[in-house]
């Protein structure tokens, strides 16, 4: 049983970043979530007959987690759209109730069946899966790259996660010249995206890492000088990738002064942004949204339901929002997921998700917390897809070992 378990984790793991079809109306994330619900439904079968036949003592979840689905069940109750809360918003799938009890079931199912060996053997899964999902990215350069994940803001999550690991390995394996390799493709992958979210979750990933590497006395002559070659691999990178990036510079620097001097523009008339206009969304998506969560008592405390965003925000939707690139929309994330979590799950659901972090982040070992970081970054200007999630949850499981 333990092993068909191992391999359809370790299934899970390295194809759900791969997978993508070209036969349906969304690409990418439909597929992905099919899986995720059609391998973990042969799992939550297969257990459910071994435990049945030979009975065995269960792990309780940690509480921290039981409380953070208790509270996604109670918010759908209470769903403004059941329906949407049970299965999702279609094109995203994930963050649904069905979703985060299929998380919920593989955490709980990994707790009492792994070792931290088998954790150890699911990143290497991992690393495996995001070097195919960087080779697809860099031949499939053209504007900005988004491999198999369909949007590259989703992509440079993915690798953001990824690559402190990707770095830790330079530093201590003896295979140093295959994880430069590695490494420089990676980030290069990572570049292409020219994702600001992504990017600055990696720079404050290496940031914790380094302050792990040190208060694990792994900083040393030697290491210190990998990281260097690392750091001359990315400016390589950067130098001769500069100009895409510069412009997404420029345009966060213009959406600025637009709002501080509180200039409205009509880009369907005068295209002022030389990529795109994001802060200035952001700031009309956030704004709006915390009027949603501010409008009753009853959004305040338990939110509007699990994915109901795109219905709930339109009667608070900004004006400013019709004088952005996107006044066409619809906006059906705040592209924050804090702030989501607190619009649809409320000041309770919000208040769990921040225990939920902080019990991970207090047991779970040091070197994983650098990609923790990056994760929460970049969702701090995002949200995570099947695949982060999924890697969430099984780190989730991971603290328990």
């Amino acid at each position: 049983m333990k092993k068909f378990l191992f391999t359809a984790y370790s299934f899970l793991i390295f194809f759900t970043p791969l997978l993508f079809v070209r036969s349906t109306n969304e690409l990418f994330e439909f597929p992905k979530t099919f899986l995720l619900y059609f391998v973990s439904g042969l799992i939550f079968i297969s257990v459910s007959v071994a435990f049945i036949l030979k009975p065995r003592k269960i792990k309780f979840p940690a509480p921290a987690v039981l409380l953070f689905v208790l509270i996604n069940i109670v918010c759908t109750l209470f769903s403004s759209h059941a329906y949407t809360s049970v299965w999702g918003y279609y094109g995203r799938f994930n963050d649904s109730l069905i979703s985060t009890l299929v998380f919920f079931g593989l955490y709980v199912i990994a707790i009492n069946i792994f070792s931290k060996e088998d954790f150890k053997n699911f990143l290497k899964f991992a690393i495996l899966a995001s070097i195919l999902v960087s080779i697809f990215g860099v031949i499939q350069k053209a504007d900005r790259v988004y491999s198999t994940f369909g949007q590259p803001n989703w992509l440079a999550q993915y690798l953001a996660i990824i690559l402190p690991f990707i770095i830790y390995l330079v530093i201590t394996s003896k295979n140093f010249g295959i994880w430069v390799f590695v490494y420089a493709l990676e980030f290069t992958c990572l570049w292409f995206t020219y994702s600001l979210a992504g990017f600055l979750g990696f720079i404050a990933s290496v940031f914790v890492l380094i302050l792990v590497l040190f208060s694990l006395n792994l900083l040393n002559w030697k290491t210190l000088g990998r990281l260097v070659i690392l750091g001359a691999v990315s400016l390589v990178v950067v130098i001769f990738n500069f100009a895409f990036f510069e412009n997404r510079i420029h345009d966060v620097i213009f959406d600025a002064s637009k709002l501080l001097g509180n200039i409205q523009r009509v880009y369907a008339l005068e295209d002022s942004n030389i990529v795109s206009d994001p802060g200035y969304i952001r700031f009309g998506l956030w704004r709006g949204t915390f009027d949603l969560i501010m409008s009753s008592k009853k959004n305040f405390l338990v939110g509007c339901g699990p994915e109901t965003f795109p219905y709930a925000f339109q009667p608070f939707r900004p004006a400013i929002l019709n004088y952005s690139s996107e006044w066409d929309f619809v906006l059906n994330k705040p592209h924050n997921y804090f702030l989501e979590v607190f619009s649809e799950l409320g000041f309770v659901g919000l208040v769990s998700y921040l225990l939920l972090l902080s019990y991970g982040i207090k047991r779970g070992p040091k070197i994983i917390l650098p990609s923790v970081v990056a994760f929460l970054v970049t969702n701090f200007f995002g949200w995570p897809i099947v695949a982060t999630s999924l890697l969430f949850w099984v780190w989730l499981a991971y603290v328990e070992k």
